[in-house]
């Protein structure tokens, strides 16, 4: 990381530090988490950030979040072409936003990719605590 110098009005200062106590982060991530996702909802403006359990994630304003897009097209077979419309068949998004989503995807695939893993990592939790539980009742 780089430092830099910002003068920011006192009362926006005291917002940010608010929040940080409130989110029990620091000041300093809570602003870099701002202006990394400030900076790409202004290049994507029909992106957002939503909260969640396993933190925030991005996600179309008007729809699913962008990995839930991405992992499908993923276990799609075919060309790009063949994979979107077979996703619009299923779904009832619209190409616009599947193309959103991907094009946000090729931007910034390792924050993607991070939030995919996380989503198998906890399905092979889910997978094992039912092996579990079978295994228990005698199943």
């Amino acid at each position: 990381a780089q430092p830099r110098s910002f003068r920011l009005p006192p009362s926006l200062i005291k917002r940010i530090a608010e929040d940080a106590a409130e989110y029990g982060t620091t000041v300093t991530a809570l602003v870099t988490s701002l202006l990394d996702e400030g900076t790409k909802i202004r290049r994507f403006p029909r992106i957002e950030y939503r909260p969640g359990p396993a933190g925030r994630r991005a996600a179309l304003t008007d729809g699913p979040d962008v990995w839930e897009i991405v992992r499908r097209i993923g276990e799609l077979d075919g060309p790009e072409d063949e994979r979107i419309a077979t996703l619009l068949e299923e779904t009832a998004l619209t190409e616009e936003q599947v193309r959103r989503a991907l094009a946000f995807y090729a931007a910034y695939p390792d924050e993607i990719d991070a939030r995919l893993d996380l989503e198998r990592q906890a399905l092979r939790e889910h997978v094992a605590e039912e092996a579990r539980l079978r295994e228990l009742y005698g199943r």
